[in-house]
């Protein structure tokens, strides 16, 4: 199975401003990720901002959420990120 490429960063920060859409509404919007995909991701932005750190993400993702200041809502937990 191809293995997707990776996510860059206006991907991921269109899945950052959208938390309130569903896994699958984010679909239509981001073409080349699965419904799954973007459940990891976000499974992975929630692990980052609750533990600090998280397996599932990118280097590029990390720092993105680690640079703060971007009035986020976690889309598993509804908390501010």
């Amino acid at each position: 199975m191809k293995q997707a490429p990776e996510w860059t960063p206006s991907e991921f920060d269109l899945l950052l401003q959208n938390s309130s859409l569903s896994d699958n509404a984010l679909t239509k919007l981001l073409p080349k990720r699965s419904e799954s995909a973007i459940q990891i991701v976000r499974s992975g932005i929630h692990e980052f901002h609750s533990k600090g750190d998280s397996t599932l993400l990118s280097k590029m993702m990390k720092t993105r959420l680690a640079r703060g200041g971007m009035n986020l809502i976690c889309s598993i937990c509804g908390e501010k990120i």
